[in-house]
């Protein structure tokens, strides 16, 4: 990939005019947590985010994004992690068993004719849900805290080309990603490690673990998708499609002279889908629905040998958005996934259901902010609460304190972290320069 940033470089210095704008900033950022049952501290963690970027006036730009973090408990993510899920040239620096550091982001941008064009490391964010993914894909994700960080910060940046055509009244993104890394799913004793059998088989005695199967080269490994969007009638429309690699592995039950081992494998899928929103007065309405093709899902069969079976799924979320009363915002979600084939020994239900609910509000100018999220799922009884008040003390400082907390059966989604809830303080520190 050393190539590939001294290519980004050499573009932007062929496209620059002699007078370059920079901008610069940084955040600093100190999270401490302890888990409601244990009393222990679950994390401590110091986090910088540098961010720098060079414009033109030809309208060419360079951005960069670095990331250093330590945390002193080494819950989340214990150990050196071997990175199994990056690409040989999306993956951390891993400093300590408590530190590493990360190029967030690398890319370059511009216009070529009426094509903008973005070549890089970097997030692409396809959908209208907020924390329910249906077309929320195209990037994998970490779940070292499982779902509670903004999406933003899970969310995995990868080496990208994406173009913007305009195509009459709508635009045309086109993606290549030649880069395959995927979701980031903790293990072992860590905090927040995934065991649902909705997940994980449970097989009958200790079983040998390999690493998954990864595509080899690029045109293999690589993934690409379109998107068309588009106002009509006054509603903000997308068709999308992506042919990919699933972000999780399928974890495959196979036999050998010495017995059954677990050895996953990445599978391929195809997302066809589409989003809509539109805004009446105080209240938006919004929604995506998504149809993938081979997804994998657990069976506990007995007579199916790698107790897993392949199914094309359709979901959909749709969403209401409300800001009637003064500073303040409710939003509710509902979510639904339907299996199109149906095994009796599967560990999930045909038809997935679950619920969010947020309530955002602001107090004295805005200095003071309240959220509250509750994700529940419908079909299993199980979910999670999320409450954070924080206080903007200045420009460049802010504070918060929250609570995070899990309920329901402990083979569910989120029931499972029931001893994983936690509550924490955080603090904020900015500053940014532009010349």
């Amino acid at each position: 990939m050393t190539r590939s940033v001294a290519a980004l470089v050499a573009v932007l210095a062929a496209t620059s005019a002699p007078a370059l704008d920079g901008q610069s900033s940084a955040i600093v950022r100190l999270d401490t947590a302890a888990e409601e049952y244990s009393r222990q501290l679950q994390t401590a963690e110091a986090t910088v985010d540098l961010n720098a970027g060079i414009s033109s006036d030809s309208g060419w730009s360079l951005t960069a994004v670095a990331r250093v973090r330590a945390d002193t408990q080494d819950r989340l993510e214990p150990g050196r992690p071997d990175q199994h899920e990056r690409s040989s040239y999306n993956r951390r620096w891993i400093l300590s068993d408590t530190a590493d550091a990360e190029l967030r982001e690398f890319y370059i941008d511009g216009h070529i004719g009426p094509a903008f064009l973005r070549l890089g490391k970097q997030q692409v964010v396809w959908g209208q849900a907020d924390g329910l993914r249906v077309l929320d894909v195209v990037n994998p994700f970490s779940f070292r805290e499982f779902i509670w960080p903004d999406p933003q910060d899970r969310r995995i940046p990868l080496w990208t080309l994406k173009a913007e055509v305009p195509v009459g009244p709508a635009t045309l993104q086109l993606l290549w990603l030649p880069d395959p890394t995927y979701d980031e799913i903790p293990l072992g004793n860590a905090a927040f490690a995934i065991t649902t059998p909705l997940l994980v088989p449970r097989p009958t005695r200790p079983i040998e673990v390999r690493p998954p199967l990864r595509p080899k080269g690029v045109e293999d490994g690589s993934d690409a998708g379109a998107r068309l969007s588009a106002f009509v009638g006054g509603w903000d429309v997308t068709l999308n499609y992506l042919y990919h690699y699933y972000d999780d592995p399928v974890p495959f039950i196979a036999p050998t002279q010495a017995g059954p081992v677990l050895a996953p494998r990445y599978e391929r899928s195809r997302l066809f889908g589409a989003t809509f929103s539109n805004a009446f007065g105080s209240t938006t309405l919004r929604g995506e629905v998504g149809y993938s093709t081979d997804r994998w899902f657990i069976t506990e069969s007995p007579l199916d040998v790698d107790r897993a079976f392949a199914s094309d799924e359709f979901a959909f979320v749709v969403g209401v958005d409300n800001t009637a009363l003064t500073n303040t915002l409710l939003s509710v979600q509902y979510f639904e996934s339907r299996l199109q084939t149906v095994d009796p020994f599967m560990t999930r239900e045909p038809v997935e259901r679950q619920a969010t609910l947020v309530v955002q509000r602001s107090f004295r100018n805005e200095s003071w902010k309240l959220r509250a999220l509750w994700l529940s799922s419908l079909t299993r009884g199980d979910g999670g609460v999320q409450a954070r008040l924080s206080w903007q003390a200045s420009a460049n400082i802010s504070v918060g304190i929250s609570l995070e907390k899990f309920y329901g059966d402990p083979d569910g989604l989120f029931g499972e972290f029931r001893d994983a809830s936690r509550a924490g303080i955080d603090f904020q520190w900015s500053w940014s320069r532009s010349r």
